[in-house]
């Protein structure tokens, strides 16, 4: 068939879950281990922000926490005009 061509048979959902499905049984291993080491990276980058985010609620409460904190996530940096 001619490249930009409609197709003449209808789409069939069926038939493109099978292949779907089967494409997935042929590399089946190397999406369950790019889907375990996803999360294990992103364990590890995200591990040393739990106790930023403790830090954060407990300063919710705190106006002048809240003022430090907005001012340290902000670089630190103000404009002046």
């Amino acid at each position: 068939m001619p490249y930009g061509t409609q197709p003449t048979s209808p789409f069939q959902t069926g038939e493109a879950l099978r292949f779907a499905w089967d494409r997935f049984k042929g590399n089946w291993l190397f999406w369950v281990l790019f889907v375990l080491l996803t999360f294990v990276v992103g364990a590890i980058f995200n591990s040393g922000s739990a106790g930023d985010i403790q830090e954060q609620i407990n300063a919710s409460s705190d106006p002048e926490a809240m003022q430090e904190l907005a001012a340290t996530m902000s670089g630190g940096s103000s404009c002046s005009g």
